[in-house]
């Protein structure tokens, strides 16, 4: 998960990029020791992010999975109400209203 403490990275990152001199657009031949560690810290907090990124998919698809897992039981749960209801109003005894829904529990 994306935490307030590597935003704080990027923008760190980006705050020493854009302190750099000759990263204003302005032409310049070379790179210099503080541009390069500015790049090095925004490629670290870019992979920080990537990381984040990977796991809140990961979470999403198993909470994806769990979902469809969890419609699914819905879905028995209502077959099961609706066979429940049938029997309870149909005709006959107690005793075979009762084993019917038993065996439709029990399925």
């Amino acid at each position: 998960m994306t935490t307030p403490e590597t935003l704080d990275y990027l923008a760190v990152a980006k705050a020493n990029w854009n302190a750099v001199p000759g990263l204003d657009g302005t032409p310049e031949h070379g790179m210099s020791a503080a541009q390069t560690c500015a790049l090095v810290s925004i490629a670290e907090s870019m992979a920080v992010l990537a990381g984040d990124l990977r796991e809140e998919r990961l979470r999403t698809e198993s909470l994806r999975g769990a979902l469809v897992e969890a419609r699914r039981e819905v879905d028995e749960a209502a077959e099961l109400i609706d066979r429940v209801w049938k029997i309870t109003n149909s005709d006959g005894t107690d005793i075979a209203r009762i084993a019917a829904i038993h065996e439709a529990v029990t399925q």
